[in-house]
């Protein structure tokens, strides 16, 4: 999906963290119930995207909660069995890649007690896949797309961390 959308902008609400911006390590972690298989295929896929945000004609924007990072860097709700060392990890590598890719790759922070949104993913015009946790719903219709874009929308305006601030927030955090 995400070769037929070049040339288009790519939006995305994750369901944890964005993919491409997780380490190997946290991959690991929230996909270790799954057969080892599946584990090297998440880690395939987040390479594959990191190369593919790297192209110059590619454009991504990500929106998610900022409490999602607070709950990483305090070891708290899924990520309470992460180890401390890995946490820093991960958000020193988040923090590089969000100021490597920007701006073609950029990562809106909203407040989660404000809004809520379902993981999606807009893939241009032509296709939109909603996560239900194990399988997507995949959409084609136009005027569907649109709605979900809408809501991305939405998500940015709310956001009270703008991509120009994306890296230097994840920095300050504070892994305890």
């Amino acid at each position: 999906w995400h070769r037929e959308a070049i040339g288009y902008k790519i939006r995305y609400v994750p369901s944890t963290l964005p993919d491409l911006l997780r380490t190997k390590a946290v991959i690991e972690y929230e996909f270790k119930s799954e057969k080892p298989v599946l584990i090297d295929a998440k880690n395939d896929q987040a390479e594959a995207q990191l190369t593919y945000s790297r192209l110059p004609e590619t454009e991504m924007e990500v929106v998610m909660p900022w409490q999602r990072l607070y709950s990483l860097a305090s070891g708290s709700g899924i990520w309470s069995g992460l180890q401390r060392g890995v946490r820093q990890a991960q958000l020193e590598q988040m923090a590089h890649l969000l100021d490597e890719l920007y701006p073609t790759f950029r990562l809106f922070l909203f407040d989660g007690v404000k809004a809520y949104s379902a993981p999606f993913t807009v893939f241009g015009p032509k296709r939109a896949a909603v996560y239900l946790g194990g399988v997507y719903l995949v959409i084609n219709s136009v005027e569907q797309i649109r709605q979900l874009s809408m809501r991305f929308d939405q998500l940015i305006r709310i956001s009270a961390i703008g991509p120009d601030r994306a890296s230097a927030f994840v920095s300050q955090l504070k892994v305890i």
